[in-house]
Formats: structure tokens, C-alpha cells, sequence
């Protein structure tokens, strides 16, 4: 895995046990971004330095945003407002989801929609990629479950996997495009923390690699959760089940979700400090106006 230095920090890492001193002075060209005193060219060309972003210096390697991301002409500008707008569009989930309030009674049955089939509905196309995984319960109790009271999932992609009957169960529609995200996704959703490390990636290299690996807990904590409240048996894989369809399961899965979504919340909101610090430190006023103007056309 490519190391990746923290933004604006000062601190020191043993790679490959040779002592690499990071510090925000800038001491290559333009201003701020990370040094990495003491490292070479030979750590960026064999992969522990990431080579995305990477500018040689005579004391080290720098990561300056500020320096990646500089137009060289129109054309350059028009390329670089379609970057920038990409990075404002994950600054808005993120901000969005931490001012919004969470939902703690949809007890994770995205996982049972997908392989809900009632009679003579046609099969759910997404059961084939669970088909390595038995189920634990019958289809007649995944179809009650489903029944019971409904869905209430907020999250756009986990939408696109549920079996074409299930969808109208939905008490958020079954139609979502991507622009519902910034209303719907909400702090309690475990697919938005999984959504976290995909997010934290997009910043590679302009990102704290602690920041990273935090991303990547989180996210695997929050598909273990996921798989064990599933109507699929995953024993297999050491994982208990959190049966759902059962009132003692529903309490227990709202309990764990109720602290992993404590657990994510700093996380997210470091996340999106560090979308503030590239957009802020990578993009000129006028390049994030651009972005803006580009955004507003295309919703």
C-alpha cells in the first residue's frame, strides 16, 4: 500500500526503517503542503511514496496541492474546475450527513430487499452475488421481514441492488438518483460509513494516512455489522448474526448502530476538514467558482 503523508503536520515516520521528518514549512516551491525530509526518489519510483502529486526537492519529496493543481491555460482551467467540482460534491455529502439526523429503526434490511421475492415476482437479479453465502432464514421469513413494516433506506447505491419488488416497499421512493444524496444520506446509515474510505481515497496523496486507516476501520467495522444483521449465514467468516427478525435482534442492532455511528462521527467530520484543506490550498477562488458554476448547470 502507497504511504501517504499527513497535510499540514508536523511529525516523523520510519519507512523501511530510515526516519522521514514531515513539516508544513513548504521548503520547495510555493507555499505550505508536506515535506518529507530525507526522502528520495528511489521511495517514489519503488511505490512507498505515492507518485501521484510528488515533486523533488533537494531535502526531500513535497506534496503541495497548491502546486499539482496550478492551470497553465484556459483549457487547463476548464479541466481543473471538473477536478475541483468532483472534490465540492464529496465536501457537500459529507457536510450534509453530519447536519442531518440519523435514522435508527431501518434495522439494515437493504440487505434482505435485495433478496426479497415474493410469489410470482420475478427472482432478485442481485441474489447471484450472494450465491457463495447460504441463507440463515427462510425466503418465506425474508419476505415478512421485508412486509413487516416496510424499508426505510437512505442510501442511493444500497437502492440499486433491491430485488424490482422490494423497491416500492421504500419508504424514500425506489427511483433515487445520485442529486438524492445530499437530502437523504444521513448519519446513522452503516453504508455511508463504509462510504468513508472511498471518500478519504479520493484525496490520495493530499491526505493524513492515519486519517486513511481510521476510514478503513470504520468502514470494515460497519460491513461486519451489515453481514451479521443480513439474512445471509456468515458463520463461516466468524461472524455472529444479528437476527432482525426477531424484536431482540432489532434492539440489539439500533444499540450497535447508536455507537458506531458515535465512532464515525469525529471521523467524518476529519474527513471533511481535509476536503477544506485541499479545496482551500489546491484551487484558486476563481478555479472553486468555476467548479460551482459547473455544478449548478449539470443538477
Amino acid at each position: 500500500v502507497r504511504w501517504s503523508p499527513p497535510v499540514l503536520s508536523s511529525s516523523a515516520y520510519t519507512v523501511d526503517g530510515e526516519c522521514l521528518e514531515v513539516t508544513n514549512d513548504g521548503d520547495g516551491d510555493g507555499d505550505g503542503g508536506v515535506m518529507l525530509v530525507g526522502a528520495t526518489e528511489d521511495d517514489v519510483c519503488s511505490g512507498i511514496l505515492h507518485l501521484r502529486g510528488a515533486q523533488l526537492q533537494p531535502n526531500g519529496v513535497l506534496y503541495n496541492p497548491s502546486n499539482f493543481f496550478q492551470p497553465d491555460d484556459i483549457a487547463a482551467q476548464a479541466s481543473l474546475a471538473r477536478k475541483a467540482s468532483s472534490y465540492q460534491w464529496y465536501r457537500s455529502v459529507l457536510s450534509s450527513t453530519l447536519s442531518s439526523q440519523p435514522i435508527l429503526h431501518c434495522f439494515g434490511l437493504h440487505e434482505w430487499a435485495m433478496q426479497y421475492h415474493p410469489l410470482d415476482a420475478p427472482p432478485p437479479p442481485s441474489a447471484q452475488y450472494q450465491s457463495s453465502l447460504p441463507l440463515r432464514v427462510s425466503r418465506d421469513i425474508i419476505n415478512k421481514t421485508v412486509e413487516r413494516k416496510g424499508i426505510d433506506c437512505t442510501h442511493v447505491d444500497a437502492l440499486r441492488f433491491f430485488a424490482p419488488a422490494a423497491g416500492p416497499l421504500n419508504s424514500h421512493g425506489h427511483s433515487l438518483v445520485r442529486t438524492d444524496q445530499l437530502k437523504l444520506e444521513q448519519k446513522g446509515c452503516v453504508h455511508a460509513h463504509m462510504d468513508l474510505f472511498k471518500i478519504c481515497l479520493k484525496l490520495l496523496p493530499f491526505v493524513d494516512a492515519r486519517l486513511l486507516g481510521d476510514c478503513l476501520e470504520v468502514a470494515l467495522e460497519a460491513r461486519r455489522m451489515d453481514v451479521a444483521a443480513s439474512p445471509y449465514d456468515a458463520s463461516g467468516y466468524g461472524l455472529e448474526a444479528i437476527p432482525i427478525e426477531t424484536s431482540a435482534g432489532r434492539a440489539e442492532y439500533k444499540t450497535k448502530q447508536m455507537a458506531l455511528m458515535k465512532r464515525v462521527e469525529p471521523i467524518r467530520r476529519r474527513l471533511l476538514g481535509a476536503y477544506d484543506d485541499l479545496l482551500t490550498g489546491g484551487f484558486s477562488s476563481n478555479i472553486l467558482e468555476l467548479a460551482e458554476e459547473r455544478a449548478v448547470c449539470e443538477s
